[in-house]
């Protein structure tokens, strides 16, 4: 091949072009010795595992001293990303039976900073109990509810500066939780993102310095807004940036949650909004869910003074439709949206206005 015949350090640019796309970067990785040894730390520095042999594999190779892989391993993913998992489909879960080799690899990572973890609730407890990390994370997702492991495990990472947390959270976790967060301030003392369940995120933002949130997941919004309106008033720090998932064809999330932080008298310093459409419906036009979305911005947006960008994303679909229906709405230039004079940049749908 050519492509090995290059310099090292061009070799290394093309490794981190592809470090996103991993079978490609295994297959240059794999075609000699030599590149393995020059690539290794590129291949192993992101790791997403998504089936029971690829975690067998990955721990196998973590655990050999011979290739000290673990060692380079900065962000580790076990399932689909928190955010994507939903109550349809859950994708590959970690069960009990693995955990013994991935708590085998995780003792040798000292250079870990971020882990997302897709698991039934019984392996998440075995993996955690009682666990000596050699690393300081950055951030944590998880896909299981709260237990005693897992609040042993968050006192031993002060460091840790994002949580997701995903699926409904329960009264009981979220007292649990606020009651562990009060008793004890060196718990998550750095949290500044969370993202997960509406009860789980406002419960922390008014216990840690928070400025960024992600709320996803079905919730009862029928109840959610007094409660949240009683909750959020006493911020440590203002929100400057909110992204949520939508997962109702009709936008009711959307309308209903901006009123929540209207009433809650946080709107004025969010800088940064963000909707992902998680609808798996057609992207036709007269089907894009778009007019249910942003047909009445100019009411949607009031109050968000602060805001300098938006963010729609979701099923793509054509530009020239996404394009027509903005100007249709007379929306398609940033000078028309008059109620955010502060908005920077709007993306819809891939589709960014100028």
């Amino acid at each position: 091949m050519q492509i090995l015949q290059l310099p090292p350090e061009v070799l290394l640019m093309i490794a981190r072009v592809l470090s996103d796309d991993s079978v490609s970067l295994r297959n240059l990785c794999l075609a000699n010795k030599a590149t393995y040894s020059l690539l290794c730390p590129v291949l192993y520095q992101r790791v997403q595992l998504s089936s029971a042999s690829a975690v067998t594999s990955f721990c196998c190779a973590a655990t050999s001293s011979r290739l000290q892989s673990a060692n380079y391993t900065v962000l580790l993913q076990i399932g689909p990303p928190v955010l994507f998992i939903t109550e349809y489909g859950v994708g590959f879960r970690l069960r009990k039976d693995l955990v013994p080799q991935l708590r085998d690899a995780l003792e040798v990572m000292p250079n870990l900073r971020s882990l997302s973890l897709s698991t039934t609730r019984k392996a998440l407890v075995l993996l955690l109990n009682d666990f000596k990390p050699p690393f300081q994370l950055y951030e944590m997702e998880h896909s299981v509810g709260l237990s005693t492991p897992l609040l042993r495990f968050w006192e031993k990472q002060p460091s840790i500066k994002k949580i997701g947390w995903r699926f409904a959270v329960t009264d009981k976790e979220v007292y649990r939780l606020s009651g562990w967060l009060t008793k004890n301030p060196n718990l998550l003392p750095q949290l500044n993102e969370v993202s997960g369940d509406f009860r789980f995120v406002a419960s922390l933002v008014v216990l840690r310095p928070i400025s960024k949130i992600l709320i996803s997941g079905a919730l009862d919004y029928i109840l959610a807004g007094p409660w949240m309106d009683h909750t959020m008033r006493p911020l440590s720090v203002p929100i400057s940036s909110v992204c949520f998932t939508e997962p109702r064809h009709n936008w009711f999330v959307w309308r209903h949650l901006l009123q929540i932080f209207r009433d809650a008298g946080v709107c004025s310093t969010i800088r940064d909004l963000c909707v992902v459409d998680m609808f798996s419906g057609t992207t036709d036009l007269e089907n894009l869910h778009m007019p249910g979305a942003l047909e009445d911005f100019e009411h949607v947006l009031k109050g968000f003074d602060a805001l300098e960008r938006l963010e729609i994303h979701g099923p793509l679909a054509h530009e020239r439709n996404v394009r027509r229906w903005l100007a249709e709405k007379q929306m398609e230039c940033l000078s028309a949206w008059t109620r955010a004079p502060s908005l920077k940049s709007a993306i819809i749908y891939n589709y960014e206005l100028q």
